[in-house]
């Protein structure tokens, strides 16, 4: 076989690997887009279980408090103090402390959520950045393959008019 067509065959398999690699990096940045995705979508469902759950642990508090603050009327009630005076300061101060605590409960679920969302967030990111890498994969092996098939049909031009291989 001459080495002319052996320099453009080389320079065509040369070209459809650089294409290969390409599509290749392209493919697994994309599974990367996709596995994204789905954290993100796994982030904003764990967002809404940790809203739910403080919301319901708030309410779970608030009850408390109220059974607290039942217990202390009837404890009061027994020991023949009335509401008024001291008996009045702590029920209200036992009331304050019990709603604090129901909100705090959800302040630390809205932080948990948001950090969530946050997290999602930059899933969806990454995600983006993962596509946008595949194709700049896939751009970069064309212009390889163009590379090889140019750089190709110049060695052969080279041999064409000089007969040496260069």
């Amino acid at each position: 076989m001459a080495a002319g067509p052996l320099m453009l065959a080389a320079a065509a398999v040369q070209a459809i690997g650089a294409i290969q690699a390409g599509q290749a990096a392209q493919d697994e940045a994309n599974a990367r887009a996709q596995a994204n995705i789905y954290n993100a979508k796994v982030k904003d469902m764990q967002a809404g279980i940790a809203r739910q759950q403080a919301n319901a642990r708030e309410e779970q508090q608030r009850r408390r408090g109220r059974q607290l603050l039942g217990k202390q009327r009837v404890a009061l009630a027994e020991a023949g103090i009335g509401a008024m005076g001291s008996a009045l300061d702590i029920a209200e101060e036992s009331a304050t402390r019990a709603e604090l605590d129901a909100l705090t409960i959800r302040y630390e679920g809205d932080l948990e959520s948001r950090g969530l969302l946050s997290d999602a967030e930059q899933e969806r990111y990454e995600s983006k950045v993962n596509v946008m890498a595949g194709k700049n994969a896939m751009r970069g092996a064309y212009l390889s393959a163009t590379g090889a098939l140019l750089s190709g049909g110049a060695r052969y031009y080279g041999y064409q008019e000089t007969g040496k291989i260069t």
